[in-house]
């Protein structure tokens, strides 16, 4: 046991001995232990100091993902001025970076910006990043010309769910802050064709090209030819590409008519239906924006007879309102007029020869001339009442199959006129006078020095002329209370004077027309130029001769059309 203790004392000495001896050197001491210093206290302060930023590199990668867990693909990363995209998947990685603590900010149109201090390690990182979306969305809408228009028009009307908004110079629109979904955008303008769709709006910004294509819009107003009232279709069918094809309901607003996006450079047909009125084909040749053809007229069913000059003859004819389907039922040669008209029947004074026609029927029925200077044409039974002042017979009824006497006493006959009803009235010398056609009833109405005008078609009042020079007065006589009144203001030349109904008539003052009731001594101006005027019985229709034109003159509206020439 000594022995072994002895042995390693002496072992251990021998060591202390040689490091003693080393040491025993000073300035390989020193240089120990400024070895000592480099290789531990060196790499603490460069790894404390981070002085080893540009010789250690790290990378950073990791995904881009939305607050749903969906990958954001595209997002931009910028960190170090370093810029990188995320892939489909979201991921993304960035080489050749330095550790310590850097700003990175990561954006995607549509997201809110993300932007944050990040600490990277040595050699290695990863981090993965949330992006909220954005509850609002903006786009630029830029509307295009076609290639071969440079036309614009400013008449643009552009709204997103009814806002309108402003149309820039470069035909571009921004609609300012959205909230993200889905919006009506639609653009209206008579130019081009109406644009209308849902657009979604996404967070961000946005853009948008719509391409314009020129169009046409019209706009008519269906009416009546002959009043001028609002007429409603039953139907109206277009024609645009040599086929009739009936338009939807909503393009029929009441009596109007409203088309969109028709092509610019076509001709169309519209073909319109109602009941009681000519169906009509309306022809429009179309420019490029509002087309406003006003008012469409159409023609009420039915015929009216006319009276043309033609090679010093009398045509008596008949055809539609507006002079349309026009036949010649009579020549007659010299001068006519038009003397008396009903629904059916159409009275023509050629001379002393009137000439009854059923218009309706298209065909001459009679014609009966007067022997004597004085006389009344009653339409209505197609026989002339004359007046004979001299004779024993002073009034006679002639028709086609012979005479009757309706007075011989002894009165001095001046003038006679009939009514649709069974009365006549005659005026002597200072009287007038009432009887029938049958030549009973002879009753003295009134005294005084008058002329028959007319009688209303119930033979109980009468229009009477009183002259005062060479000028006249129109006079008013109840058959039935016999009272009188003077109608006219003042004397002048009064002629043509028409019961239009039971209350009012109409006469001539010069070629000035007038509208009075029996009730009013104060008349309503209706024309000028007006040298013939008949009343069409039975319609609110006058027949008139204007400035050698015939003419149809509404009582009810006022409106005159003139039939057409031939």
């Amino acid at each position: 046991m000594r022995i072994r203790i002895k042995k390693r004392k002496l072992k251990k000495n021998k060591v202390y001995k040689k490091f003693a001896k080393l040491f025993e050197n000073t300035k390989l001491l020193y240089t120990v232990l400024i070895l000592f210093l480099v290789v531990l206290v060196v790499p603490f302060f460069v790894i404390f100091f981070r002085l080893d930023q540009n010789i250690v590199k790290t990378n950073l990668e990791g995904y881009v993902r939305d607050t749903e867990g969906r990958p954001v693909t595209d997002a931009k990363i910028i960190l170090q001025e370093k810029e990188v995209t995320s892939n489909s998947d979201g991921y993304y990685q960035i080489d050749g970076l330095l550790f310590g603590n850097f700003d990175i900010q990561i954006s995607k149109n549509g997201y809110h910006t993300y932007e944050e201090s990040i600490s990277l390690k040595r050699f290695s990182n990863s981090m993965d990043f949330e992006l909220d979306l954005q509850e609002f969305g903006e786009m630029k809408i830029y509307l295009k010309l076609p290639e071969d228009s440079a036309f614009f028009s400013e008449e643009f009307a552009i709204a997103i769910n009814d806002q309108l908004l402003d149309v820039e110079g470069d035909l571009s629109v921004d609609t300012g802050k959205l909230l993200t979904g889905s919006y009506l955008l639609t653009i209206v303008s008579p130019f081009y064709e109406t644009y209308s769709e849902t657009i979604q709006v996404d967070p961000g910004y946005q853009e948008l090209t719509i391409n314009l294509k020129p169009a046409s819009e019209l706009l008519g107003q269906v009416t009546d030819w002959l009043s001028g009232k609002p007429v409603e279709p039953d139907r109206v069918e277009i024609n645009t590409e040599g086929k009739f094809v009936e338009l939807r309901s909503d393009y029929i607003d009441g009596n109007r008519i409203i088309l969109e996006n028709l092509n610019a450079s076509n001709s169309i047909i519209l073909r319109i239906f109602k009941d009681g009125y000519h169906t009509l084909d309306f022809n429009v040749d179309l420019e490029l924006g509002l087309n406003n053809i006003g008012t469409i007229a159409m023609v009420p069913e039915g015929r009216v007879p006319l009276l043309e000059y033609l090679d010093g003859n009398s045509l008596l004819q008949v055809a539609n309102y507006d002079g349309t389907e026009l036949k010649t039922i009579h020549t007659v040669a010299g001068n006519c007029t038009l003397f008396m008209s009903d629904s059916r029947y159409a009275a023509y004074r050629c001379k002393d020869v009137y000439y009854l026609i059923d218009y309706m029927n298209e065909y001459l029925t009679s014609s009966i001339g007067a022997d004597s200077d004085e006389y009344s044409y009653d339409m209505f039974s197609a026989s002339i009442f004359e007046v004979y002042p001299n004779a024993i017979d002073k009034v006679v009824q002639r028709t086609l199959t012979g005479t009757k006497v309706i007075y011989s006493e002894n009165e001095t006959v001046t003038s006679v006129g009939a009514s649709k009803s069974s009365t006549l009235v005659f005026t002597a010398s200072n009287s007038v006078w009432s009887i029938s056609k049958d030549a009973e009833g002879l009753k003295k109405v009134s005294d005084g020095i008058f002329t028959v005008g007319d009688l209303n078609r119930a033979g109980t009042k009468v229009l009477l002329y009183n002259q005062v020079g060479d000028k006249n007065n129109i006079w008013y006589l109840d058959l039935v209370s016999g009272e009188k009144s003077k109608l006219t203001q003042a004397a002048s030349t009064y002629t043509s004077v028409r019961f239009i109904n039971s209350e009012e008539f109409v006469y001539l003052d010069g070629t000035n027309l007038y509208k009075q009731s029996v009730n009013s001594d104060t008349p309503t101006k209706l024309r000028e130029g007006v040298t013939v005027v008949t009343p069409i019985f039975d319609s609110t229709l006058l027949h008139l001769l204007v400035n050698e034109r015939q003419a149809l003159f509404n009582l009810e509206t006022g409106k005159m059309v003139l039939t057409p020439k031939r």
